[in-house]
């Protein structure tokens, strides 16, 4: 009388997990360039450049 749930194969459960991980490391990317961007404006740093450039991470290393 009740209808079975559907549980999708193997293969898109994985490829599901594998989404969801990846949204995961994006939202923590976004978080810690937030974050930079936050120090630097608590500190007063103005800047035109890029932060996360190659060029930008050697400004940001000095």
């Amino acid at each position: 009388m009740i209808a079975e749930s559907y549980v999708p194969p193997e293969e898109h459960r994985e490829r599901r997990a594998l989404v969801r991980g990846r949204k995961r490391l994006v939202v923590k990317r976004t978080d810690f360039k937030n974050e930079v961007h936050a120090v630097l404006d608590k500190h007063g740093i103005t800047y035109d450049w890029d932060p996360f450039s190659v060029n930008g991470r050697e400004i940001l290393a000095e």
